[in-house]
């Protein structure tokens, strides 16, 4: 019995889901209200004799003992075993683990954000930092538990600091913190004079900054973020997320702002909900995070023109985003909540910071009454057009035809659409045709250009039956999966391995790397895959453990694909060189549909030599798939000469 079946043993699942919930016997069951969403009668269900508990309604939630307490306490798989094991009184067996190469990076992050804060609270040059704070409104409270700081003018300050704490410049410059002047041949402090916010991911760890200036004498930005890192991307990370996480899962909602401030003040005045995306139009990753949370989102970015543009372009990536995963759970039968996004109509001329300040439940009305999607692109429709003028009318019902299409709630959709031909005059009838031929064209996938499965199925559609048409992204994301699958075999070894097989073809320019996973989640689990030392133990539910938990569900996902797409169970009986021909055959048919997909925009741009010169290359992958049996040996002196 291994250590999981020993705690699952030793815990009665009833009596511990019970001290969170208040559970009714129903038979050989037991019932209550969900934990994880707002509902009168109770959908959900816990069998003991199963040892599962399951919600059969909104949020279709489901698991067993360690993922109850994963959902209900917000913890990841290993910090779940922890607890659960120290309960049972089960001693977990010591895991091996690679040490990660960027724990030492981490500790600076940690350490400097702690220098800056000192700096805060010490020295009479940060005076004017907290003068700007005070002038601000910020409590003290609220300076410690962001852990606020103060960078000073002098050049060197940090740069000494760190000299002194025996770190080794290779690590030190992996932060982003310093910048090399190219005139003194030495390394300066990047931020000089400034307001340091520290920026957390959602395990707490400091992995960037962002800095403002005070004084007004810099020529500078006034916010400025640290630059990308392998700790530090500002597409991927939301300002207050480790503080914000419980409230969110508490509440069901996220408030998504702007600012450093806008949180503060937001955390400050009780609306511990509220995160930033750091001054950028939100991102599919930054999405990706908060699904982690929630799957109501509120946006509430700045009235001025500048904001209003960031959230439209901010909504147009979500709503990408937002097609591809409620397609991916459909088509994966996850019953879990589409995400639903809605809008904070901000008084013209006030930010969150300012509004709150002012009257805070008018903050709370304001973020209450977020208008849906649908009525938000109604009024912007309404001011970006000018109905009187057909073609102009034309451009405005097309936009909501668009946005309309993308609601699948059949009872909502057909009442937006009574809705909006009233507001919009349009014919009887003529909305809902509109809605219902654009529901029948393909989906684009998330991004900002066709996809290329796309293409591959318009220029392979009359060479297969129709109902092997993958819906767009599917094909190419499950590629990713199968690789990632392949590489779970062994994969410090197959890693290499499969690079070296690339060479023996002849395709060594086409080594695996981050860049050939264009779904976010599959390139985190890869980076995490890159991290696992070599040596003998590897352990994929020891490396479960050390993923968060979004990456542990994504890895669940890939491990439930066993059915590899070229030789069966890749996780089982094959060898290595075996698992290692698997994937080249996988990357060169993710390859090729790059190629496809970039064929097709070249088209548009009708460049005839870039068209030409991709068709080579595309024709090389071709010849390649052709002539490789991904379980035989190949020469590549025998692809040269075929």
């Amino acid at each position: 019995m291994d250590e999981r079946e020993q705690i699952r043993d030793r815990i009665d699942l009833v009596e511990f889901i019970g001290r969170y919930v208040t559970l009714t016997r129903a038979g050989s069951t037991y019932k209550a209200c969900c934990p994880f969403h707002q509902e009168k009668t109770p959908s959900f269900v816990v069998s003991p004799e199963r040892g599962t508990w399951h919600c059969f309604g909104a949020c279709g939630e489901g698991g067993d003992l360690f993922k109850f307490l994963m959902k209900v306490e917000g913890l990841e798989f290993f910090d779940a075993l922890k607890k659960l094991a120290a309960e049972a009184g089960v001693e977990l067996a010591r895991r091996r683990q690679a040490p990660d190469p960027l724990d030492p990076v981490r500790e600076i992050m940690g350490r400097t954000a702690a220098f800056y804060a000192t700096a805060l609270h010490r020295t009479d040059e940060a005076k004017i930092a907290r003068d700007y704070l005070r002038h601000r409104g910020v409590e003290p409270e609220m300076v410690n538990t962001f852990q606020l700081g103060y960078s000073d003018r002098s050049s060197d300050s940090l740069v000494s600091f760190l000299q002194g704490q025996g770190f080794s410049e290779s690590h030190v410059l992996q932060t982003g913190l310093l910048y090399h002047d190219e005139k003194q041949g030495s390394y300066r402090d990047r931020y000089r004079g400034r307001l340091m916010f520290p920026i957390r991911d959602t395990r707490g760890r400091v992995v960037g900054f962002g800095a403002r200036e005070l004084d007004g004498e810099s020529r500078g930005a006034k916010y400025i973020n640290s630059p990308t890192t392998p700790l530090f991307n500002k597409s991927q990370v939301l300002y207050g997320i480790e503080q914000a996480g419980g409230p969110i899962r508490k509440l069901g909602e996220a408030v998504l702002v702007e600012g450093y401030l806008d949180v503060i003040t937001a955390h400050q005045f009780g609306f511990a909900n509220t995160v930033a995306c750091l001054g950028t139009a939100v991102t599919p990753a930054q999405l990706g995070l908060l699904r982690r949370y929630t799957s109501q989102v509120v946006f509430a970015l700045d009235a001025d023109a500048a904001g209003q543009q960031a959230t439209l372009r901010g909504l147009e990536r979500a709503r990408a985003t937002l097609r591809a995963s409620n397609r991916d759970d459909r088509n994966a039968g996850r019953s879990r909540p589409e995400m639903v996004l809605r809008i904070a109509a901000m008084p013209e001329g006030r930010d969150p910071d300012e509004l709150i300040r002012e009257k805070a439940d008018r903050w709370k009305k304001v973020t209450d009454g977020a208008l849906t999607l649908v009525n938000f692109y109604a009024n912007h429709a309404e001011r970006a057009f000018n109905l009187e003028v057909p073609e102009q009318k034309q451009k405005a019902v097309e936009l909501l035809v668009e946005v309309l299409a993308e609601v699948h709630q059949e009872v909502a959709r057909d009442e937006y659409v009574k809705q909006l031909e009233s507001r919009f005059a349009t014919a009887p009838g003529l909305l809902q045709r509109m809605v219902a031929d654009r529901m029948r064209v393909p989906e684009p996938d998330a991004g900002t250009e066709m996809d290329a499965d796309t293409v591959v199925e318009r220029e392979d559609a009359s060479q297969r039956p129709a109902v092997q048409l993958q819906e767009p992204g599917s094909l190419r994301h499950q590629l990713e999966r199968k690789v990632l699958l392949v590489l779970l075999r062994d994969p410090p070894r197959l890693h290499g391995q499969i690079n070296e097989r690339l060479a023996e073809i002849g395709a060594d320019q086409l080594d695996l790397s981050p860049q050939d996973f264009i779904d976010d989640q599959a390139r985190a689990l890869y980076g995490q895959l890159l991290r696992v030392g070599s040596g003998d133990g590897w352990d994929v539910n020891a490396f479960r453990g050390e993923l968060d938990r979004a990456e542990a569900d994504y890895l669940q996902r890939v491990l439930d694909e066993q059915d590899s797409v070229l030789s069966g169970q890749v996780m089982e009986g094959n060898t290595n060189r075996q698992a290692c021909n698997e994937a080249v055959a996988l990357l060169l048919r993710m390859r090729k549909l790059e190629l496809r997909r970039r064929l097709q925009t070249i088209h548009m741009l009708q460049d005839g030599d870039a068209y030409n010169a991709v068709r080579k290359h595309l024709n090389r992958i071709e010849e390649l798939l052709h002539t490789y049996n991904p379980l035989q040996p190949v020469r590549a002196t025998a692809l040269a000469n075929s």
